[in-house]
């Protein structure tokens, strides 16, 4: 497969996986980084699917929905073209 189609696999499972977190996220865990997710959410929280979680809860600046990777910058121009197709721009 070529690199395009791979990363387009890549993120179509990423954003099932968040799907699925989504659908079973207890809203009393789900934090104020997560609001306006998966366009306009915060990075997402290294904690929060540990196993003792995320120590600020549901006052968490960052995205408790999203699935956390080491490397951000990619995450970011997925959440940046999907803002820019979502608006129209």
């Amino acid at each position: 497969l070529g690199s395009s189609m791979t990363q387009g696999l890549e993120r179509m499972e990423l954003h099932k996986r968040e799907e699925s977190q989504a659908s079973t996220a207890d809203p009393s865990i789900v934090s104020l980084g997560s609001v306006g997710h998966p366009f306009t959410c915060k990075e997402a929280c290294k904690y929060a699917s540990k196993k003792k979680g995320c120590k600020d809860g549901s006052s968490c600046a960052r995205c408790h929905i999203c699935v956390w990777r080491r490397y951000e910058a990619a995450r970011a121009v997925f959440r940046a073209q999907a803002r820019s197709a979502w608006t129209g721009q």
